[in-house]
């Protein structure tokens, strides 16, 4: 493994997977946060 790799993705192909999913679930989250606080803000 080269040097310059983060040890949280040091673990392989699931580590990356692992790692890519939770980013995806937290630009979700906070899309969907974002989307409430909206709508909440301006009602139809």
């Amino acid at each position: 493994m080269d040097e310059s790799t983060p040890v949280y993705l040091k673990g392989g192909l699931g580590d990356k997977f692992l790692f890519l999913t939770t980013v995806a679930l937290t630009v979700a989250g906070l899309g969907m946060g974002a989307e409430t606080m909206y709508s909440l803000v301006f009602k139809k």
